[in-house]
Protein backbone atom coordinates (compact mmCIF):
# COMPACT_ATOMS: atom_id res chain seq x y z
CA UNK A 1 0.00 0.00 0.00
CA UNK A 2 1.25 3.49 -0.68
CA UNK A 3 2.12 5.81 1.89
CA UNK A 4 -0.11 8.34 0.07
CA UNK A 5 -3.53 6.15 0.09
CA UNK A 6 -3.28 5.44 3.57
CA UNK A 7 -5.14 8.79 4.44
CA UNK A 8 -7.68 10.34 2.61
CA UNK A 9 -6.74 13.38 0.94
CA UNK A 10 -7.22 17.12 1.61
CA UNK A 11 -7.52 18.62 -1.12
CA UNK A 12 -8.57 18.73 -4.54
CA UNK A 13 -6.68 19.65 -8.12
CA UNK A 14 -7.54 21.00 -11.06
CA UNK A 15 -5.08 21.30 -14.04
CA UNK A 16 -5.14 22.61 -17.83
CA UNK A 17 -2.42 22.60 -20.65
CA UNK A 18 -2.64 24.27 -23.92
CA UNK A 19 -0.34 24.98 -26.95
CA UNK A 20 -1.10 28.62 -26.88
CA UNK A 21 -1.46 31.46 -29.91
CA UNK A 22 1.93 30.85 -31.56
CA UNK A 23 3.41 27.10 -30.97
CA UNK A 24 2.42 24.55 -33.47
CA UNK A 25 2.94 22.02 -30.76
CA UNK A 26 2.80 21.53 -27.02
CA UNK A 27 6.25 20.77 -25.86
CA UNK A 28 4.80 21.53 -22.15
CA UNK A 29 4.10 18.16 -20.35
CA UNK A 30 2.40 17.73 -16.53
CA UNK A 31 0.96 15.49 -14.03
CA UNK A 32 -0.90 13.76 -11.65
CA UNK A 33 0.14 10.60 -10.00
CA UNK A 34 -0.44 8.52 -6.93
CA UNK A 35 2.64 6.97 -5.74
CA UNK A 36 4.20 4.76 -3.32
CA UNK A 37 5.73 7.79 -1.49
CA UNK A 38 2.81 10.09 -1.48
CA UNK A 39 0.40 12.27 -4.31
CA UNK A 40 2.83 14.17 -6.82
CA UNK A 41 2.57 16.62 -9.06
CA UNK A 42 4.65 17.56 -11.99
CA UNK A 43 5.11 20.55 -14.64
CA UNK A 44 7.79 20.53 -17.18
CA UNK A 45 8.45 22.69 -20.04
CA UNK A 46 10.38 21.04 -22.91
CA UNK A 47 13.24 23.14 -25.34
CA UNK A 48 14.65 21.91 -28.29
CA UNK A 49 12.66 21.83 -31.58
CA UNK A 50 9.46 20.10 -31.59
CA UNK A 51 10.30 16.80 -30.98
CA UNK A 52 13.25 17.08 -28.91
CA UNK A 53 11.39 19.44 -26.42
CA UNK A 54 8.69 17.45 -25.89
CA UNK A 55 10.30 14.22 -25.38
CA UNK A 56 12.68 15.55 -23.05
CA UNK A 57 9.69 16.83 -21.04
CA UNK A 58 7.42 13.32 -20.86
CA UNK A 59 10.76 11.41 -20.36
CA UNK A 60 11.05 13.91 -17.41
CA UNK A 61 7.52 13.43 -16.08
CA UNK A 62 7.85 9.25 -16.82
CA UNK A 63 10.93 9.16 -14.97
CA UNK A 64 10.23 10.63 -11.88
CA UNK A 65 6.43 9.14 -11.47
CA UNK A 66 8.40 5.57 -12.46
CA UNK A 67 11.23 6.32 -9.76
CA UNK A 68 8.66 7.26 -6.66
CA UNK A 69 6.89 4.23 -7.45
CA UNK A 70 9.59 1.81 -7.41
CA UNK A 71 10.26 2.07 -3.31
CA UNK A 72 9.34 3.60 -0.23
CA UNK A 73 11.71 6.37 0.68
CA UNK A 74 12.10 7.30 4.35
CA UNK A 75 13.23 10.78 3.66
CA UNK A 76 10.66 12.51 0.59
CA UNK A 77 13.60 15.20 0.01
CA UNK A 78 15.92 12.37 -0.62
CA UNK A 79 13.04 10.34 -2.94
CA UNK A 80 12.37 13.35 -5.33
CA UNK A 81 15.82 15.06 -5.12
CA UNK A 82 16.93 11.43 -6.77
CA UNK A 83 13.75 11.08 -8.85
CA UNK A 84 14.71 14.41 -10.85
CA UNK A 85 18.65 13.27 -11.08
CA UNK A 86 17.45 9.67 -12.08
CA UNK A 87 15.15 11.59 -14.89
CA UNK A 88 18.12 14.04 -15.66
CA UNK A 89 20.41 11.05 -16.70
CA UNK A 90 17.56 9.63 -19.03
CA UNK A 91 16.96 12.24 -21.15
CA UNK A 92 20.89 12.87 -21.49
CA UNK A 93 21.21 9.20 -22.65
CA UNK A 94 18.58 9.75 -25.04
CA UNK A 95 19.76 12.73 -26.27
CA UNK A 96 23.37 11.09 -27.27
CA UNK A 97 21.90 7.90 -28.93
CA UNK A 98 19.69 9.85 -31.23
CA UNK A 99 21.24 12.51 -33.05
CA UNK A 100 17.59 14.26 -33.74
CA UNK A 101 17.33 14.94 -29.99
CA UNK A 102 20.93 16.41 -29.49
CA UNK A 103 20.25 19.30 -27.49
CA UNK A 104 16.92 18.45 -25.58
CA UNK A 105 16.73 19.77 -21.97
CA UNK A 106 13.17 20.68 -19.95
CA UNK A 107 12.26 22.80 -16.75
CA UNK A 108 11.06 20.64 -13.99
CA UNK A 109 9.17 21.67 -11.08
CA UNK A 110 7.21 19.44 -8.86
CA UNK A 111 5.32 18.86 -5.15
CA UNK A 112 5.30 16.24 -3.32
CA UNK A 113 2.22 15.33 -1.13
CA UNK A 114 2.94 13.14 1.81
CA UNK A 115 0.97 12.73 5.15
CA UNK A 116 0.14 16.59 5.95
CA UNK A 117 3.36 18.20 4.59
CA UNK A 118 4.13 19.04 1.15
CA UNK A 119 7.42 18.51 -0.47
CA UNK A 120 8.77 20.37 -4.05
CA UNK A 121 11.73 20.53 -6.17
CA UNK A 122 12.52 22.86 -9.27
CA UNK A 123 15.48 22.90 -11.84
CA UNK A 124 14.62 25.91 -14.56
CA UNK A 125 11.61 28.79 -14.93
CA UNK A 126 8.87 26.41 -13.87
CA UNK A 127 7.38 27.63 -10.96
CA UNK A 128 5.46 27.17 -7.71
CA UNK A 129 3.31 29.34 -5.82
CA UNK A 130 1.75 29.39 -2.43
CA UNK A 131 -1.09 31.25 -1.81
CA UNK A 132 -2.54 31.31 2.14
CA UNK A 133 -5.35 33.37 3.17
CA UNK A 134 -5.34 35.55 0.03
CA UNK A 135 -1.52 36.18 -0.19
CA UNK A 136 0.18 34.54 -2.29
CA UNK A 137 4.31 33.97 -2.34
CA UNK A 138 6.36 32.43 -4.68
CA UNK A 139 8.41 29.69 -3.47
CA UNK A 140 10.26 29.13 -6.41
CA UNK A 141 13.45 30.87 -7.85
CA UNK A 142 14.00 31.01 -11.68
CA UNK A 143 17.48 29.28 -13.04
CA UNK A 144 17.82 32.10 -15.52
CA UNK A 145 20.00 34.82 -16.63
CA UNK A 146 18.03 37.23 -16.06
CA UNK A 147 17.15 36.11 -12.29
CA UNK A 148 20.83 35.95 -12.15
CA UNK A 149 21.20 39.77 -12.73
CA UNK A 150 18.12 40.65 -10.58
CA UNK A 151 19.68 38.70 -7.81
CA UNK A 152 22.79 41.16 -8.91
CA UNK A 153 21.03 44.29 -8.52
CA UNK A 154 21.57 45.00 -12.21
CA UNK A 155 17.54 44.85 -12.77
CA UNK A 156 14.74 45.49 -11.69
CA UNK A 157 12.22 42.84 -11.59
CA UNK A 158 9.97 45.22 -14.21
CA UNK A 159 13.40 45.59 -16.14
CA UNK A 160 13.57 41.47 -16.24
CA UNK A 161 10.39 41.14 -18.01
CA UNK A 162 11.06 42.86 -21.10
CA UNK A 163 14.86 41.98 -21.00
CA UNK A 164 15.85 40.56 -24.90
CA UNK A 165 17.59 37.33 -22.96
CA UNK A 166 14.84 36.46 -20.47
CA UNK A 167 14.45 33.37 -21.97
CA UNK A 168 17.94 32.24 -21.56
CA UNK A 169 18.16 29.39 -18.75
CA UNK A 170 20.71 28.36 -16.28
CA UNK A 171 19.88 24.82 -15.54
CA UNK A 172 17.97 22.47 -17.37
CA UNK A 173 16.98 18.64 -17.19
CA UNK A 174 19.13 16.55 -19.88
CA UNK A 175 21.49 19.44 -21.10
CA UNK A 176 24.47 17.61 -19.55
CA UNK A 177 25.47 14.04 -17.41
CA UNK A 178 24.85 15.91 -13.88
CA UNK A 179 22.31 18.88 -12.79
CA UNK A 180 21.88 20.90 -9.76
CA UNK A 181 18.55 20.49 -8.24
CA UNK A 182 16.98 23.28 -5.59
CA UNK A 183 14.45 21.41 -2.56
CA UNK A 184 12.83 23.43 -0.61
CA UNK A 185 14.77 23.57 3.08
CA UNK A 186 11.50 22.35 4.98
CA UNK A 187 8.16 20.98 3.74
CA UNK A 188 5.43 23.45 3.52
CA UNK A 189 2.49 22.61 6.02
CA UNK A 190 -0.75 23.13 4.08
CA UNK A 191 -3.59 24.97 6.20
CA UNK A 192 -7.46 25.03 5.57
CA UNK A 193 -7.81 26.72 1.88
CA UNK A 194 -4.40 27.35 1.01
CA UNK A 195 -3.39 26.92 -2.38
CA UNK A 196 -0.52 25.94 -4.50
CA UNK A 197 -0.03 26.55 -8.42
CA UNK A 198 3.07 24.61 -10.63
CA UNK A 199 3.41 26.65 -13.95
CA UNK A 200 4.93 26.65 -16.69
CA UNK A 201 6.51 30.13 -17.93
CA UNK A 202 3.97 30.69 -20.90
CA UNK A 203 1.57 31.27 -17.48
CA UNK A 204 3.70 33.90 -15.70
CA UNK A 205 5.09 35.48 -19.18
CA UNK A 206 1.62 37.22 -19.61
CA UNK A 207 -0.43 37.08 -16.72
CA UNK A 208 1.31 39.02 -13.61
CA UNK A 209 1.70 37.68 -10.25
CA UNK A 210 -0.95 39.76 -8.91
CA UNK A 211 -3.26 38.63 -11.38
CA UNK A 212 -2.50 35.12 -10.62
CA UNK A 213 -3.52 36.13 -6.98
CA UNK A 214 -6.61 37.23 -8.13
CA UNK A 215 -7.73 34.03 -9.76
CA UNK A 216 -6.58 31.87 -7.15
CA UNK A 217 -8.51 33.69 -4.15
CA UNK A 218 -11.67 33.40 -6.62
CA UNK A 219 -14.17 31.84 -4.09
CA UNK A 220 -16.89 31.91 -7.31
CA UNK A 221 -14.83 29.24 -9.19
CA UNK A 222 -14.18 25.94 -9.11
CA UNK A 223 -10.65 24.73 -9.13
CA UNK A 224 -10.91 23.59 -12.11
CA UNK A 225 -12.23 26.79 -13.75
CA UNK A 226 -9.46 28.58 -12.00
CA UNK A 227 -7.11 26.19 -13.74
CA UNK A 228 -8.93 26.71 -17.30
CA UNK A 229 -9.22 30.57 -16.51
CA UNK A 230 -5.53 31.30 -15.88
CA UNK A 231 -4.71 29.56 -19.56
CA UNK A 232 -7.07 31.68 -21.18
CA UNK A 233 -5.75 34.44 -19.51
CA UNK A 234 -2.27 34.07 -20.42
CA UNK A 235 -3.84 33.02 -23.98
CA UNK A 236 -5.34 36.76 -24.03
CA UNK A 237 -2.26 38.18 -23.53
CA UNK A 238 -0.28 37.14 -26.28
CA UNK A 239 -0.27 32.98 -25.73
CA UNK A 240 3.46 33.26 -27.20
CA UNK A 241 4.37 29.74 -24.97
CA UNK A 242 2.69 27.03 -24.86
CA UNK A 243 0.89 27.14 -21.24
CA UNK A 244 0.99 24.42 -18.43
CA UNK A 245 -0.65 24.61 -14.60
CA UNK A 246 -1.69 22.52 -11.74
CA UNK A 247 -3.73 24.05 -9.06
CA UNK A 248 -4.03 22.11 -5.30
CA UNK A 249 -6.57 23.19 -3.44
CA UNK A 250 -6.32 21.94 0.36
CA UNK A 251 -9.66 22.84 1.57
CA UNK A 252 -10.06 20.00 3.44
CA UNK A 253 -7.28 20.39 5.23
CA UNK A 254 -7.38 20.27 9.25
CA UNK A 255 -4.64 22.25 10.64
CA UNK A 256 -5.58 25.83 11.71
CA UNK A 257 -3.75 29.04 9.82
CA UNK A 258 -0.15 29.72 11.47
CA UNK A 259 0.63 32.76 13.07
CA UNK A 260 2.12 35.34 10.54
CA UNK A 261 5.66 35.10 11.61
CA UNK A 262 4.97 30.90 11.02
CA UNK A 263 4.17 31.71 7.40
CA UNK A 264 7.12 34.12 6.82
CA UNK A 265 9.36 31.29 7.89
CA UNK A 266 8.02 28.01 6.24
CA UNK A 267 7.50 29.50 3.13
CA UNK A 268 11.15 31.27 2.26
CA UNK A 269 12.20 29.62 -0.35
CA UNK A 270 16.25 28.44 -0.44
CA UNK A 271 18.22 25.93 -1.87
CA UNK A 272 20.15 22.79 -0.60
CA UNK A 273 21.62 19.82 -1.84
CA UNK A 274 24.72 20.19 -4.11
CA UNK A 275 24.48 23.93 -5.73
CA UNK A 276 27.26 25.50 -7.30
CA UNK A 277 27.82 28.94 -8.75
CA UNK A 278 25.11 28.76 -12.59
CA UNK A 279 27.48 31.43 -14.07
CA UNK A 280 31.26 29.62 -13.61
CA UNK A 281 33.55 30.07 -16.55
CA UNK A 282 33.24 27.15 -18.86
CA UNK A 283 29.67 26.24 -17.81
CA UNK A 284 27.04 26.09 -20.64
CA UNK A 285 23.56 27.41 -20.58
CA UNK A 286 20.36 26.98 -22.32
CA UNK A 287 17.84 29.14 -23.79
CA UNK A 288 13.90 28.92 -25.01
CA UNK A 289 13.27 30.76 -28.11
CA UNK A 290 9.75 32.06 -27.69
CA UNK A 291 8.81 30.70 -31.22
CA UNK A 292 10.86 27.64 -31.81
CA UNK A 293 12.47 26.69 -28.75
CA UNK A 294 16.03 26.21 -30.38
CA UNK A 295 18.83 25.72 -27.85
CA UNK A 296 21.95 28.60 -27.98
CA UNK A 297 24.94 29.05 -25.97
CA UNK A 298 25.26 32.32 -23.31
CA UNK A 299 28.60 33.95 -23.16
CA UNK A 300 30.84 32.03 -20.27
CA UNK A 301 32.31 34.77 -19.41
CA UNK A 302 29.28 36.63 -18.52
CA UNK A 303 29.27 38.33 -15.31
CA UNK A 304 29.69 36.12 -12.25
CA UNK A 305 26.96 35.91 -9.28
CA UNK A 306 26.68 33.83 -6.04
CA UNK A 307 23.80 32.60 -4.87
CA UNK A 308 24.49 33.23 -1.64
CA UNK A 309 25.01 36.75 -2.10
CA UNK A 310 21.30 37.68 -1.56
CA UNK A 311 17.85 35.36 -0.14
CA UNK A 312 15.52 35.45 -1.88
CA UNK A 313 12.59 37.01 -0.15
CA UNK A 314 9.86 38.41 -2.38
CA UNK A 315 7.50 40.88 -0.62
CA UNK A 316 4.18 39.38 -0.21
CA UNK A 317 0.87 40.56 -3.01
CA UNK A 318 -1.06 43.06 -1.01
CA UNK A 319 -4.73 41.39 -0.25
CA UNK A 320 -6.19 43.93 2.04
CA UNK A 321 -10.03 43.96 1.42
CA UNK A 322 -10.93 44.55 5.00
CA UNK A 323 -11.22 47.70 4.44
CA UNK A 324 -12.96 50.12 1.66
CA UNK A 325 -13.35 53.74 1.80
CA UNK A 326 -16.55 55.77 2.12
CA UNK A 327 -16.77 59.47 0.78
CA UNK A 328 -15.78 61.45 4.21
CA UNK A 329 -15.39 58.86 6.33
CA UNK A 330 -12.04 57.20 5.63
CA UNK A 331 -11.38 53.67 5.61
CA UNK A 332 -14.27 51.87 7.69
CA UNK A 333 -14.20 48.07 8.40
CA UNK A 334 -17.24 46.50 6.60
CA UNK A 335 -18.18 44.47 9.57
CA UNK A 336 -19.09 47.58 11.75
CA UNK A 337 -21.33 49.10 9.16
CA UNK A 338 -23.15 45.54 8.27
CA UNK A 339 -24.04 44.63 11.71
CA UNK A 340 -25.73 47.44 12.75
CA UNK A 341 -27.49 47.90 9.16
CA UNK A 342 -28.73 44.22 10.07
CA UNK A 343 -29.58 45.07 13.14
CA UNK A 344 -31.61 48.12 11.93
CA UNK A 345 -33.33 45.75 9.17
CA UNK A 346 -34.47 43.75 11.58
CA UNK A 347 -35.55 45.85 13.74
CA UNK A 348 -37.74 47.17 11.01
CA UNK A 349 -38.94 43.92 10.05
CA UNK A 350 -40.22 42.72 13.42
CA UNK A 351 -41.58 46.18 15.02
CA UNK A 352 -43.95 47.26 12.71
CA UNK A 353 -45.64 49.68 14.97
CA UNK A 354 -42.23 51.61 15.18
CA UNK A 355 -43.26 55.13 14.00
CA UNK A 356 -40.36 55.21 11.36
CA UNK A 357 -42.00 52.09 9.36
CA UNK A 358 -45.44 53.64 9.83
CA UNK A 359 -43.82 56.43 7.91
CA UNK A 360 -43.00 54.08 5.03
CA UNK A 361 -46.09 51.86 4.88
CA UNK A 362 -48.30 53.51 6.78
CA UNK A 363 -50.58 52.55 10.21
CA UNK A 364 -51.98 49.28 9.89
CA UNK A 365 -52.38 45.85 11.18
CA UNK A 366 -49.05 44.05 10.56
CA UNK A 367 -49.87 40.68 12.58
CA UNK A 368 -51.32 39.50 9.02
CA UNK A 369 -53.32 36.91 11.09
CA UNK A 370 -56.65 37.38 8.59
CA UNK A 371 -54.95 37.30 5.28
CA UNK A 372 -53.21 34.47 3.52
CA UNK A 373 -49.69 33.17 3.37
CA UNK A 374 -49.25 34.36 -0.23
CA UNK A 375 -50.94 37.68 0.50
CA UNK A 376 -48.81 38.26 4.31
CA UNK A 377 -45.37 37.09 2.57
CA UNK A 378 -45.96 39.68 0.04
CA UNK A 379 -46.57 42.22 2.04
CA UNK A 380 -43.61 41.62 4.04
CA UNK A 381 -41.77 41.76 0.28
CA UNK A 382 -42.89 45.05 -0.36
CA UNK A 383 -42.48 46.01 3.40
CA UNK A 384 -38.59 45.35 3.14
CA UNK A 385 -38.11 46.59 -0.02
CA UNK A 386 -39.50 50.04 0.98
CA UNK A 387 -38.08 49.95 4.36
CA UNK A 388 -34.38 49.66 2.43
CA UNK A 389 -35.27 52.28 0.07
CA UNK A 390 -36.34 54.36 3.15
CA UNK A 391 -32.68 53.86 5.08
CA UNK A 392 -30.88 54.34 1.54
CA UNK A 393 -32.87 57.82 1.47
CA UNK A 394 -31.88 58.51 4.94
CA UNK A 395 -28.40 57.51 5.20
CA UNK A 396 -26.41 58.36 2.30
CA UNK A 397 -23.71 56.74 3.40
CA UNK A 398 -25.33 53.59 3.60
CA UNK A 399 -26.69 53.17 -0.02
CA UNK A 400 -23.39 52.37 -1.52
CA UNK A 401 -22.98 49.50 0.88
CA UNK A 402 -26.24 47.99 0.60
CA UNK A 403 -26.77 48.05 -3.44
CA UNK A 404 -22.99 46.75 -3.69
CA UNK A 405 -24.30 43.63 -1.24
CA UNK A 406 -27.44 43.48 -3.71
CA UNK A 407 -25.23 43.05 -6.78
CA UNK A 408 -23.17 40.42 -4.67
CA UNK A 409 -25.91 38.74 -4.17
CA UNK A 410 -26.85 38.57 -7.86
CA UNK A 411 -23.75 37.89 -9.09
CA UNK A 412 -23.51 34.97 -7.02
CA UNK A 413 -26.74 33.81 -8.06
CA UNK A 414 -25.72 33.61 -11.42
CA UNK A 415 -22.72 32.01 -10.73
CA UNK A 416 -24.28 29.51 -8.88
CA UNK A 417 -26.81 28.86 -11.27
CA UNK A 418 -24.43 28.75 -14.20
CA UNK A 419 -22.10 26.40 -12.64
CA UNK A 420 -25.01 23.97 -11.21
CA UNK A 421 -25.66 22.78 -14.79
CA UNK A 422 -22.27 22.02 -15.64
CA UNK A 423 -19.55 19.02 -14.08
CA UNK A 424 -16.00 18.33 -14.70
CA UNK A 425 -15.50 15.03 -16.02
CA UNK A 426 -12.22 12.81 -16.02
CA UNK A 427 -11.18 11.07 -19.29
CA UNK A 428 -11.06 7.52 -18.52
CA UNK A 429 -8.09 6.07 -20.29
CA UNK A 430 -7.70 9.15 -22.57
CA UNK A 431 -11.85 8.58 -24.59
CA UNK A 432 -11.45 9.96 -27.58
CA UNK A 433 -13.35 13.32 -28.38
CA UNK A 434 -15.91 11.06 -30.52
CA UNK A 435 -15.88 8.64 -27.25
CA UNK A 436 -16.99 11.68 -24.86
CA UNK A 437 -19.56 13.15 -27.46
CA UNK A 438 -21.44 9.62 -28.06
CA UNK A 439 -20.96 8.76 -24.49
CA UNK A 440 -22.44 11.92 -23.71
CA UNK A 441 -25.24 12.87 -26.31
CA UNK A 442 -23.46 15.95 -26.97
CA UNK A 443 -21.57 17.67 -30.03
CA UNK A 444 -17.67 18.57 -30.39
CA UNK A 445 -18.63 22.88 -30.80
CA UNK A 446 -21.08 22.33 -27.66
CA UNK A 447 -17.77 20.43 -25.88
CA UNK A 448 -15.39 23.22 -27.45
CA UNK A 449 -17.96 26.21 -25.80
CA UNK A 450 -18.22 24.46 -22.38
CA UNK A 451 -14.73 24.08 -22.23
CA UNK A 452 -13.56 27.18 -24.11
CA UNK A 453 -11.40 26.00 -26.46
CA UNK A 454 -11.95 27.11 -30.22
CA UNK A 455 -9.95 23.70 -31.91
CA UNK A 456 -10.46 19.60 -32.01
CA UNK A 457 -7.19 19.37 -31.27
CA UNK A 458 -7.13 21.80 -27.96
CA UNK A 459 -10.26 19.77 -27.22
CA UNK A 460 -8.43 16.76 -27.08
CA UNK A 461 -5.24 17.59 -25.09
CA UNK A 462 -7.80 18.36 -22.10
CA UNK A 463 -7.19 16.15 -18.92
CA UNK A 464 -11.00 16.67 -17.98
CA UNK A 465 -14.09 17.67 -20.07
CA UNK A 466 -16.76 20.22 -18.86
CA UNK A 467 -20.52 18.45 -19.86
CA UNK A 468 -23.43 19.67 -18.96
CA UNK A 469 -24.75 17.94 -15.73
CA UNK A 470 -28.06 17.01 -16.64
CA UNK A 471 -26.78 14.72 -19.37
CA UNK A 472 -24.12 13.26 -16.88
CA UNK A 473 -27.21 12.58 -15.02
CA UNK A 474 -28.77 10.48 -17.55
Amino acid sequence: MSLSSQNTPTFRFGNHSDVGRVRQQNEDYMGYFETLNGHLFIVCDGMGGHLGGSTASQIAVNSIRGYLQQQIYASPEEAIYSAVQYANQRIYQESQVNQELRGMGTTCVLSLVRGNLLYYAHVGDSRLYYSHQGNMRRLTKDHSFVQALIDQGVLSEQEAETHPRRNELLRALGTHGNVDVDLGKEPVVPYRDDVFLLCSDGLNAHVSDREIAEVLRDEFLSVQHKALKLVEMANMGGGEDNITVQIIDFHNATHSPPSPSNYEAQTMPVSSMGQTNPMTKGSHHTSKSPSTGEKKKINPRARTHSRSQKEYNPPPISNDKSKFSLSGTGNITPFFILIPLALMIGFLYFNPSNSFVKSIVGDRNFTGKNDSDTTQNSFKDRMKRKAIEKVKDEFPLLKDVIETAEEVQRISKDVKEKWDKVKTVYREGRETIDDISEKYKITKRELMELNDVDSEEALDSLETLIVPEEIVEE
